[in-house]
């Protein structure tokens, strides 16, 4: 989903809608609206939207039916993989963050793993048992989150990946900020979150992916901390939707020894539950524990008892 306001790093400025004669056009099985780019017009635009397959006998054909419309290169060539990134350099130039650039053949990889995820996720013309349909869609949706990690976010050898699993049922609610950080939400007014915080132990670009369970799912990252009365204040960068609503997704850098909160929550208000989030750099990931507030009440018993004890001393 998008709000106002919402911009990525791939159109930094509002796109102009295109023209009502603008033909459809189709890869790998899908219909792209409005497919569009300076660089090579054969190949849709950024941000355009997806429209998975319905039952309808033309889908099940490779390309759009009609006249209009024509078949894209298969693989298409290099193109940009649109990831979303820090919007603005608050401290530091965070402008470095760059688009991610993915050879034909990890496209096609990636275009074939999304073809099969949004067809079994969503509308697909086969018909499997309910439990055996959510096994398959969580298992594409696993390797969705590889291919697209493998497929130009992990540019090093020797990086390493860290994944932690939650799940914002029941979890604090706050007013989440637009995608862009200019202003808090206006749909997302009362929405739950989950806390993640961590530090690297070495300075470099890492890549944040996350999956949800079939809601739309937001990811933000914050530096030094997270304070949901203040969400603009640390805020570094957020998300909304990546590849489809339940993915959301950033890459830039980050410094050793500083500590980063990740979090993670809902488009809209009354969405929650279980997600899981990968973390890919050339450093550690050191997970930061925060105490409950039942730890800060037991140490403040146990100073107390203490110092009733130091005083009984003196009294003797």
């Amino acid at each position: 989903m998008a709000e106002r306001g919402i911009r990525t790093a791939c159109s930094p400025r509002a796109k102009r809608a295109p023209p009502a004669s603008a033909p459809p056009r189709a890869i790998a099985g899908f219909t792209l609206h409005g497919a569009r780019r300076k660089s090579d017009p054969r190949l849709p635009a950024r941000g355009s939207k997806i429209r998975p397959f319905t039952k309808s006998p033309r889908d099940f054909a490779p390309a759009v039916a009609g006249s209009d419309a024509r078949k894209l290169p298969f693989p298409p060539p290099v193109a940009d993989l649109c990831i979303r990134t820090y919007p603005h350099t608050p401290l530091r130039e965070y402008n470095s963050w760059r688009k991610i650039h993915v050879r034909p053949e990890k496209l096609l990889l990636f275009h074939a793993i999304l073809t099969v995820t949004v067809g079994f996720s969503r509308q697909s013309p086969l018909h499997f048992p309910k439990r055996a349909t959510m096994k398959l869609a969580n298992f594409f949706r696993a390797a969705l989150v590889i291919g697209t990690l493998f497929a130009g976010l992990t540019q090093s050898a020797q990086a390493s990946i860290y994944t932690y699993t939650g799940d914002t049922t029941g979890g604090p609610t706050y007013n989440r900020p637009l995608e862009d950080l200019s202003d808090v939400s206006g749909i997302g007014t009362d929405v739950n979150y989950s806390t993640f915080t961590f530090t690297v132990d070495t300075s470099g670009e890492y890549s944040f992916l996350q999956t949800t369970d079939q809601y739309d799912g937001v990811l933000y990252i914050y530096e030094n901390s997270f304070n949901p009365a203040d969400p603009l204040t640390n805020a570094l960068g957020g998300s909304d939707d990546l590849v489809a609503p339940w993915t959301s997704g950033f890459a830039g850098p980050l410094d050793a020894g500083i500590s980063y909160v990740l979090v993670t929550t809902s488009f809209y208000n009354g969405d929650a539950g279980a997600f899981s989030v990968t973390i890919s750099g050339p450093g550690l990931v050191t997970v930061s524990a925060v105490p409950e507030p039942s730890t800060y009440l037991m140490l403040a018993l146990g100073l107390a008892a203490i110092g009733y004890t130091q005083r009984r001393k003196l009294q003797r």
